[in-house]
């Protein structure tokens, strides 16, 4: 703002005269410079100007090098200007110049693989506020755990699809080559990304909360406990949308307490963007429960690409129990 604020304060103290600006390219990679000079220039103050694009210019000389913001602004190409602070006498020299930014780092959603089948696409795209005519190529660096939608190979989104689990972190990489013609000017720039294809592996439990009801209309209790999706490195997986489907099978009752009693999730459960999720063991009924009440249910989480897909992982097996005043979860270490 003060810039601007000078800017405007000196056209308003002086007469203007045109200065041609030259520049050593019209199209600049992202973080990149770019020299510019200006006309008659020589050992006089200027202000430069980039329009808010976020680049950084060296000095406040005629000749000045100009380095190009870390990503495209949304006024593409950028419309540079200058304009002398403090003529010694007549007009104040001023003068614009536009340059295309080109390039930009890569965002990649998270890539995730199913045991028994490949998990969804998932997009890899460009940096955005290019310019029309910028071509696109995307190419394979290292890795085989991936592969390219063929039809994306010149668009500045990529989707691809997993085709198994990597075996080590950041194994695979792809790169996008950007390119831009501007009239006998062609210019090309170049961004990675380091990709790794997960699992769903494990489960972890984070919290519980547990809140009892002594009647006199109810009596059990709800058991609120929070797991975390952990991938085959044993670390949390932040993927959102993962579905967890369960499979109960009782192996104790001692009350034959009836299955209305209990409220067992239908659907199954999806994942937040920490990839977790909420599980609620609840018993509830109109009388109280007896002191040797021991339900006792074997428990199979498996993790899938969609609810209606049969693509699937198990993720952890546990022995769920049932007493009078609360409920336990313990893992099972018998093979998934």
């Amino acid at each position: 703002m003060k810039g601007c604020a000078l800017l405007a304060a000196v056209l308003f103290a002086y007469n203007l005269s045109a200065a041609e600006i030259k520049a050593s390219a019209g199209i600049v990679a992202v973080n990149s410079p770019v020299e510019l000079s200006v006309e008659g220039g020589e050992g006089k103050t200027f202000i430069w100007n980039d329009s808010g694009a976020g680049g950084v210019f060296d000095s406040a000389s005629g000749k000045v090098k100009w380095t190009a913001p870390a990503k495209a602004p949304d006024n593409n190409p950028v419309l540079i200007t200058f304009m002398e602070k403090e003529p010694a006498q007549g007009a104040a020299l001023s003068g614009k110049i536009s340059l295309a930014v080109l390039g930009g780092e890569l965002t990649a959603q998270p890539l995730v693989y199913y045991c028994d089948g490949p998990g969804p696409l998932r997009a890899v795209k460009g940096a955005a506020n290019q310019l029309k005519n910028v071509k696109y190529q995307w190419a394979k660096v290292k890795g085989d755990d991936l592969a390219f939608t063929n039809e994306d190979l010149g668009k500045r989104e990529m989707r691809i699809k997993a085709l198994k689990t990597s075996s080590l972190e950041s194994n695979n990489e792809i790169k996008l080559t950007y390119s831009l013609q501007l009239g006998s000017e062609i210019k090309s720039a170049e961004a990675a990304v380091n990709l790794t294809v997960y699992r769903p592996a494990a489960l972890e439990e984070v919290s519980r909360k547990l809140k009892q009801n002594f009647g006199p209309d109810v009596y059990g209790y709800e058991q609120e406990i929070v797991f975390q999706v952990l991938d085959q490195f044993g670390k949390p997986l932040k993927v959102e949308g993962i579905h967890i489907d369960e499979a109960l099978r009782q192996t104790k009752n001692t009350a034959n307490m009836p299955p209305e009693h209990f409220r067992f999730p239908l659907n199954g459960f999806n994942t937040d963007v920490y990839g977790r999720f909420v599980y609620n063991m609840t018993v509830s009924r109109s009388a109280p429960l007896p002191d040797d009440f021991e339900v006792i249910l074997k428990q199979i989480f498996r993790a899938k690409t969609t609810e209606k897909e049969s693509n699937e992982s198990i993720i952890r097996i546990n022995e769920v129990t049932y007493k009078k005043e609360s409920g336990d979860i313990k893992e099972l270490t018998e093979q998934k």
